[in-house]
């Protein structure tokens, strides 16, 4: 008997200990209470991936987010990385920014069509990815000897385009 005392006694003292810790708000401390180490792990990270977790684990609009998105841009280097930059932050500067430079890193048909369908209508850079655009269909509509391959340089043409108009002729050339 003498030893279920003693445990129950111990058991007591255990929950009253926690119990005025908890009042006394011992467990409220924690390292997120003023979000400064995310600061510190933002100054640290030297890699896309652990910028991207300083982005995912700080608050919406905060300015750790915003500083995590310039540095998110500074470090994508290639098109993919970009884009994954580009859907991820709001709109705004950081946006811009990686629109002009998805642009610049964009060398495939796929990827300029890609900025070009992304982009504000009635931008800069979506006048730019429409040069880029005309510069990598005109060789090919200058190629193309079948009807296929004018078809194919015709639809993937930016609508009103020049080179657009320039396949409908040889669309029509082809036909006669």
């Amino acid at each position: 008997m003498k030893g279920k005392t003693v445990v129950s006694l111990l058991l007591a003292a255990l929950f009253a200990l926690v119990f005025v810790l908890a009042v006394a708000g011992c467990s409220s401390v924690s390292p997120t209470a003023d979000g400064s180490y995310r600061e510190s792990r933002l100054a640290t990270a030297t890699t896309l991936e652990e910028v991207w977790g300083v982005f995912a684990s700080a608050p919406r609009g905060s300015e750790v987010q915003k500083a995590a998105m310039e540095k998110m841009l500074s470090l994508a280097t290639t098109f993919t990385e970009v884009l994954e930059v580009y859907w991820a932050v709001p709109k705004g500067e950081v946006e811009k920014a990686a629109m002009e430079k998805m642009l610049s890193l964009a060398t495939t048909f796929t990827e300029v069509r890609e900025v070009y369908w992304a982009v504000p209508k009635g931008s800069g850079v979506e006048k730019a990815a429409l040069e880029k655009l005309d510069a990598i269909l005109k060789p090919r509509l200058a190629a193309a000897t079948t009807l296929e391959e004018v078809w194919g340089a015709y639809r993937y043409a930016p609508y009103g385009s020049e080179v657009q108009k320039a396949a409908t002729k040889k669309l029509e050339a082809l036909k006669h």
